[in-house]
């Protein structure tokens, strides 16, 4: 992985179309309010006593005295385990894709549910053949997989441990579900 200047956005190298590609990303959290339970977008912070918090804007149009060029934060605080970070995908009908999301994916023939997740993780690309290798980044943590037509009606549906796991770029699609 490499870095650029903006503290904002990081370079990674993923794949698009089965193809190689350097893609930017923005580094933003999203997390829900305590005080009203909704969703807010921005920069994640943690003060002195634990507390979590988001900043959702910065600049003068906030407070009105673009002239004198005073800055203020919208600051949020937010519920730590509502807190996901964007991982730079959008999904299949174009919402963004966060830590913490259920999701419907397509890997190969079957349609899996499960969340995304960002850390080490064990992936095998072998088909059971060599084991699982580790690996570390964003990934889905399976938690069912749907029978495709055939699977359903001869009632074979193959879920392999060596599947849990999987790289959140191995999907053919993937949709975040409400």
């Amino acid at each position: 992985m490499s870095f650029n200047r903006n503290p904002k956005t990081i370079f990674f190298q993923g794949k698009e179309n089965r193809k190689n590609v350097m893609q930017e990303i923005e580094i933003k959290f999203r997390g829900k309010t305590v005080d009203t339970g909704r969703w807010v977008y921005g920069y994640l912070v943690k003060d002195w006593e634990g507390n979590t918090y988001i900043i959702s804007k910065f600049g003068p149009d906030i407070t009105g005295c673009s002239e004198c060029g005073v800055n203020k934060a919208v600051i949020h605080k937010v519920i730590p385990e509502t807190v996901g970070q964007f991982t730079g995908i959008r999904d299949r009908n174009g919402v963004e894709v966060y830590v913490g999301d259920k999701i419907k994916a397509l890997n190969g023939i079957n349609e899996i549910i499960g969340i995304v997740r960002f850390g080490e993780y064990e992936q095998d690309a072998s088909g059971g053949a060599y084991g699982t290798a580790p690996c570390v980044g964003f990934y889905v943590e399976r938690l069912k997989a749907i029978p495709n037509e055939w699977e359903a009606e001869e009632g074979l549906l193959y879920e392999p441990d060596y599947e849990k796991t999987n790289s959140l770029l191995a999907y053919e699609w993937i949709e975040v579900l409400k």
